[in-house]
């Protein structure tokens, strides 16, 4: 399968992804630079009950949901990535443009870590 045929996913610790669909969080952090833009589609891998300390003070009305790990929950669209090296030691992928879909069932390909890869055609929401 051709790498235009498929859609990253990006696997986070609930509540992650429910702070990049309420706007809160509008970057994600990486150890590398990514060329990639386009959609990113949101899979809950799995949570952690102290996860609200983490996600910052912004956050702590969100509701950690722990039933909803192994599941897509939702769309977001990657326009950057921002060398902060200088700042943080990371790359900050700028995130806009988030979507939240009904949640998907969803099992990452054996071998990846945080982001995997799936069939465009599996993704009607995009």
């Amino acid at each position: 399968m051709k790498q235009q045929d498929t859609v990253p996913v990006m696997a986070n610790i609930v509540p992650w992804n429910e702070a990049i669909l309420r706007g809160i969080r509008t970057f994600k952090t990486l150890h590398f630079n990514w060329s990639y833009r386009g959609p990113l589609v949101l899979y809950n891998s799995h949570g952690d009950p102290d996860a609200d300390d983490i996600v910052y003070g912004a956050t702590h009305d969100i509701k950690i949901d722990l039933q909803s790990r192994g599941f897509i929950v939702g769309v977001v669209d990657v326009v950057d990535c921002v060398d902060a090296r200088e700042e943080d030691g990371h790359w900050h992928v700028e995130l806009r443009n988030p979507r939240r879909v009904d949640p998907v069932p969803y099992k990452p390909t054996r071998g990846s870590i945080r982001i995997s890869r799936m069939p465009r055609s599996s993704a009607p929401w995009l």
